[in-house]
């Protein structure tokens, strides 16, 4: 497949980060488990959070009120007109790449990349998400993409779709991986079964020997680039769900192999 490289974007968190946001709208980091993209530490167990309480902090003082109930590049645009550059100026790439990957609202924002403890709110109510489950867990069952959106338009009525909210439906673009990713990350239901990793040990295994020790503590682009260098070409034949979810987590290596290989670490320390 393609190397997993993604453009820039003109806006100053995206220019910081280097990226543009997979599935043609806001991309998830898409830990299979929680939906949340807090950078954790597989090896120590200890979870490193993408911001810190300095990045994020003043971006939520700045933004929380004019930007309520935004989400995607509207949010984006809201907290640039909102926020002044010296907020900007201290945003790390980390923190820029998780921020970019949690704009369903300034709360998730806050909650998935900083120094939060209570887990961000579904994207989804259950009378969002649950028909659309119904109608499409078993005609799209094993679809991932774009095949399985299609898939979904296919078999669920208008309906399900006309009450669906703007936060929901970039969860839901952001987790295509299976119907069941999608109602897990978004829909946060208790009843979920756990998603399967997105990729299998013969993806993940390679990638993770050829890149670990190279790429350690690098972030994006970079974390891309290293990863291009030192794998061999036969290691990027990745199925579509193994390559989205390693797009779409680049906080670190060891974030990305943990999340992908449906093993992340304890979120304890």
């Amino acid at each position: 497949m393609a190397h997993l490289y993604l453009a820039n974007v003109a806006h100053p968190l995206r220019a910081l980060a280097g990226l543009a946001l997979l599935l043609g709208a806001v991309a998830v980091g898409c830990n299979s488990d929680t939906g949340d993209v807090t950078s954790t530490d597989q090896f120590s167990g200890e979870v490193e959070t993408a911001c810190s309480a300095e990045e994020i902090d003043p971006l939520v003082a700045c933004s929380a009120e004019p930007c309520e109930g935004m989400s995607g590049d509207p949010l984006m645009a809201c907290m640039d007109d909102n926020c002044p550059e010296t907020v900007w100026e201290g945003i790390t790439e980390t923190c820029a790449h998780c921020m970019l990957a949690n704009q369903y609202s300034v709360e998730a924002m806050a909650q998935a990349c900083g120094p939060a403890d209570p887990p961000p709110a579904a994207a989804c109510s259950p009378t969002e998400i649950d028909p659309l489950v119904a109608c499409s867990a078993e005609p799209c069952e094993g679809m991932s993409g774009d095949p399985l959106m299609a898939c979904m338009d296919d078999n669920c009525p208008e309906t399900v779709w006309e009450g669906i909210t703007e936060t929901c439906a970039n969860c839901m673009l952001a987790n295509q991986f299976s119907v069941e990713a999608m109602a897990a990350a978004c829909g946060q239901t208790p009843e979920a079964e756990p998603p399967t990793a997105a990729c299998t040990t013969d993806e993940i295994d390679p990638i993770a020997a050829c890149a670990t020790e190279p790429c350690a503590g690098m972030a994006g682009d970079p974390l891309m680039e290293c990863m291009d260098v030192n794998c061999p070409e036969t290691v990027w034949e990745l199925s579509e769900t193994c390559a989205q979810c390693m797009i779409a987590n680049q906080s670190s290596i060891e974030a990305m192999i943990g999340t992908c290989s449906g093993n992340p670490a304890p979120s304890g320390g």
